[in-house]
């Protein structure tokens, strides 16, 4: 018969002072402890016989002692507790405030130097004035949260065994290279997009030297080419060089990894052939808003001109060639104070001519509907969280539009370009078979251009892989690229409700990462065919973030951690960090 051992645990009573004790917390129960000699005695200990022969044998002197005397050193006991905790705690807190503060300023890519020269001494002044200067001090370590980031990107990579990537490579403002790498891997709950390198390259921008650069990024984090599903990148030699180039060298480890070129690059690049009559019309807008914006007098003559006629706006907007998303702005913008324009310039440039012939006004109103429908295309196609499907479904659904928009204008239907429709509803004597003769070529040239960039228009290349955006079609299921196992459950999924609602609720990623926990193999598939990027956005802003971030005053600045933190869509373990740098002051 088992005997079972019941052990009863102690509490402190106030008589047990008259002998010197008090108490302190453990994990479980209360321990005796001397507030003479701090000696601390286990719970069993928490007798009256037991306390009184500690007190006989080893207080002899102070057999005779008053109760206030215990008090007042139960009190001096207390003090040096609490002296204690706030000597251990306080460097913690502080190095946990660091970090934030860190972070904080390289959310909003702000200088190091607002943090030097205000937000420190300020921090330093007040705790000083409601502490001590030691304690101040401590705020004055500097955290590594960047690599803290980069370390959990590399360990979700490692446990993934599978990712795809986006890299690029752009000069600062003190004319070094800076490659960046952003990386897609699966998660347990969904696919993460994270920067994942960012160093700077001190000689030549080759295919061979950024493939060194990330090749030893490799192998210092045990990462394996043959995990690379997918690489994107813009359509530079040093990237997509037959025999030199990174891609070609990056096959030359896995040559199963799939490259594509950025789908808004392909789409700035499809949407700049246009005919002569409007590529002029586009040249003599930009003329007349450089004669206007580039001269400082002109820019306020024609500002209070507005302000006198009360436009809706006082000024132009200035075009870019690199900037592609602001043409239709500029144009509508013109458009719209084309009367305050022609004001400003008949008495002082032949320009303003341009303005009398309607034709010219006609090319120009329907410059600026074609970019405005062209630019809400392109800022649907940026952002976080795209898959390849979506965009590539996306930029299939514009091209059946141009098509769809050559029928209308043969027709004489110009409703779609609305700002050209209203200025022809102006002027009923104007002949419009010129102008639908320009539009149906420009339409035409656009859906030429479009196919020839992106090639999956008519290839039909994604037909068996539409069951992974769209699982609960039939047609789609019984074209899937499967095997027939994996098609069972395709149509088992149809009548699932449990699927059904989840699909509604979640992302496509987030779905195929839920249907991966039944089904691995099935869900492995989608996930691998949902990593590749399609775009490089993330690269693009990126670059945004370091033009804020080094500046002509922080010219020498070493750009890696910051940048990092800057673009980061993980949140640093800070408590990770602590328990590593914290050190407690002596």
């Amino acid at each position: 018969m088992s005997s079972k051992k019941f052990h009863y645990s102690f509490s402190y009573l106030e008589d047990y002072l008259q002998w010197g004790f008090y108490y302190i917390e453990s994990d479980t129960h209360q321990q005796p402890v001397c507030v003479i000699c701090n000696e601390v005695l286990l719970n069993q200990c928490m007798k009256p016989s037991l306390l009184q022969r500690h007190f006989t044998t080893k207080r002899k002197d102070h057999n005779r002692k008053p109760l206030s005397f215990f008090v007042r050193s139960k009190d001096e006991f207390l003090k040096q507790q609490t002296v204690f905790r706030k000597t251990t705690s306080v460097p913690d807190k502080c190095l946990q405030a660091s970090y934030a503060l860190s972070l904080l300023v390289a959310k909003q890519n702000k200088p190091h130097i607002v943090v030097e020269k205000l937000v420190l001494p300020s921090a330093i002044e007040i705790i000083s004035i409601m502490f001590d200067d030691k304690m101040a001090s401590v705020l004055k370590s500097i955290p590594y949260i960047s690599e803290d980031l980069i370390q959990q990107v590399v360990e979700k990579i490692i446990a993934a065994k599978e990712f795809s990537m986006q890299l690029d490579e752009s000069t600062d403002i003190s004319g070094e290279a800076q490659l960046v790498v952003f990386v897609r891997v699966p998660d347990s709950e969904d696919i993460i997009e994270h920067i994942f390198l960012c160093r700077p390259l001190p000689e030549r921008t080759t295919g061979e030297e950024i493939f060194k650069h990330i090749n030893d990024f490799f192998r210092e984090h045990d990462i394996l080419w043959f995990w690379c599903v997918a690489i994107f990148s813009d359509g530079a030699a040093a990237m997509t060089g037959r025999t030199a180039g990174f891609i070609a060298r990056a096959r030359q480890q896995n040559n199963s990894i799939i490259s594509s070129h950025c789908i808004l690059h392909r789409h700035a690049l499809a949407s700049k052939r246009m005919s002569e009559i409007l590529h002029e019309t586009l040249n003599d807008a930009v003329k007349i808003i450089n004669y206007i914006k580039s001269r400082p007098l002109n820019a306020r003559l024609f500002c209070q001109l507005c302000q006198e006629i009360g436009s809706d706006h006082k000024m132009l907007l200035f075009h870019t060639e690199v900037r592609w998303v602001s043409r239709g702005k500029v144009l509508m913008r013109i458009f719209e104070l084309r009367d305050e324009v022609y004001l400003f310039l008949k008495d002082s440039s032949s320009l303003a001519e341009k303005f009398k012939d309607v034709s010219w006004v006609c090319c120009l109103g329907y410059l600026a509907d074609m970019f405005k429908k062209l630019n809400e295309l392109n800022v649907s196609l940026q952002g976080y969280g795209h898959n390849i499907f979506t965009m590539e479904e996306k930029v299939s659904a514009f091209h059946k539009k141009l098509y769809f928009w050559m029928n209308r204008v043969a027709n004489g239907n110009l409703e779609m370009f609305p700002i050209l429709s209203e200025f022809l509803a102006m002027s009923t004597a104007i002949d419009t078979r010129e102008i639908q003769k320009v539009i149906t070529n420009h339409l035409k040239k656009l859906h030429s251009e479009f196919v020839s960039y992106f090639p999956f228009l008519m290839s039909g290349s994604d037909i068996g892989k539409r069951w992974i955006t769209s699982p609960f079609n039939m047609e789609n299921i019984m074209s899937a690229d499967l095997s027939i196992q994996q098609q069972e459950i395709l149509i088992d999924m149809t009548d699932n409700q449990h699927f059904q609602e989840m699909f509604k609720e979640k992302s496509v990623t987030e779905f195929r990462s839920q249907v991966r926990k039944e089904h691995d193999e099935l869900g492995a598939k989608a996930i691998t065919a949902l990593l590749p990027f399609g775009s490089m956005y993330l690269c693009e802003k990126a670059f945004s973030s370091m033009t804020s971030i080094k500046t002509k005053p922080r010219n020498c600045l070493y750009l890696e951690y910051d940048l990092v933190v800057s673009v980061s869509t993980l949140s640093p373990r800070i408590q990770d960090l602590m328990a590593k740098k914290a050190h407690v002051s002596h």
